[in-house]
């Protein structure tokens, strides 16, 4: 029993590292990346979107807020506000989100899988997916992001972009629980 304890606290504090930094990425690359920017000036203000491992509360919420991303530090996904734009993106399993991060299988081979469950309008999971996508081209090196990204088109100086989304990510803070009440 103390070893399936120890095991499930593990595997936690792997995925929160991993979902923290998916969303330092995202937050550092909205603000550099100009595709990125014109993405995310077409969502609503408020809008938000959920990384989520299923009957675990395990996950990383960002919102939309002026022309960037930011991450909403919760304990409890239930206390963060409904918004008519959320979009919530459900992994069956821990297993399957290690899958998918690791494996290098793009989001959409992964939902088409149904290892990945989306809930919310389908028009903004498609905007965020791409949102993610353009990420993940600066996260990993050329060969993990081809495969990742469908139509992979590395962005103008790409290694300079990326050293740079790498800094932003060391100092950029999410928005706490106090800013939400």
């Amino acid at each position: 029993m103390l070893l399936h304890h120890s095991n499930r606290t593990l595997i936690t504090f792997y995925s929160r590292i991993l979902f923290g930094f998916l969303g330092k990425a995202m937050q550092a690359a909205c603000k550099i990346d100009k595709r990125l920017l014109h993405e995310i000036n077409e969502l609503p203000e408020g809008s938000l979107m959920s990384f989520r491992i299923e009957n675990e509360l395990i996950g990383i919420t960002m919102q939309k807020h002026g022309n960037s991303f930011e991450k909403i530090v919760k304990k409890d996904s239930k206390a963060i506000p409904t918004v008519t734009s959320n979009v919530v993106f459900r992994f069956n399993s821990f297993n399957d989100f290690l899958y998918v991060w690791h494996n290098g299988r793009s989001m959409q081979q992964a939902i088409s899988e149904g290892r990945i469950h989306t809930e919310g309008p389908a028009a903004l999971a498609c905007r965020y997916i791409r949102i993610v996508n353009a990420t993940i081209i600066y996260l990993f090196c050329k060969r993990v992001a081809q495969r990742k990204v469908r139509r992979y088109e590395p962005p103008p100086r790409l290694y300079l972009r990326r050293c740079s989304i790498l800094a932003r990510m060391l100092f950029q803070r999410g928005r706490t629980d106090n800013v939400l009440q």
